[in-house]
């Protein structure tokens, strides 16, 4: 029984946003404009202290202010590839493209994950 709730759990949200237009219903105040570039702000220092776990915990936050942040979910792919999870990583890069589908660090991200060993020249840097 609990097997079949999470189930059916996972394919609602799935259903949610496949084919769907990205949607943001609630309009965001410029407080939490600022909120949202502190936590971009904090990510970036943490991606460049090697703090991928505090990364990952901020990108989540930005996330629950700003469903729609596109640069949020393509970094945090980012960092799930560096962590080596590249089914989270590709969650996130195709969350991005949903956004926006013509993101390219999403897109490389993709790439990335389907052709390992192929040379990429990308940035490295993360998206604003």
């Amino acid at each position: 029984m609990k097997k079949g709730l999470i189930l059916s759990l996972a394919f609602f949200l799935l259903s949610r946003t496949a084919g769907a237009e990205p949607k943001n219903i609630v309009e965001i105040s410029d407080a939490s404009i600022s909120q949202i570039d502190a936590l971009h702000t904090k990510a970036e220092g943490q991606i460049v202290e090697n703090d991928f776990r505090g990364a990952v915990r901020t990108y989540e936050d930005i996330l629950l202010v700003e469903p729609d942040d596109e640069a949020a979910y393509t970094n945090l792919g980012r960092i799930y590839m560096i962590l080596g999870d590249t089914q989270k990583a590709a969650e996130c890069f195709q969350n991005a493209l949903h956004i926006n589908p013509d993101n390219e660090g999403a897109l490389f991200g993709i790439e990335k994950i389907r052709d390992p060993d192929k040379e990429f020249v990308e940035s490295a840097s993360p998206q604003t």
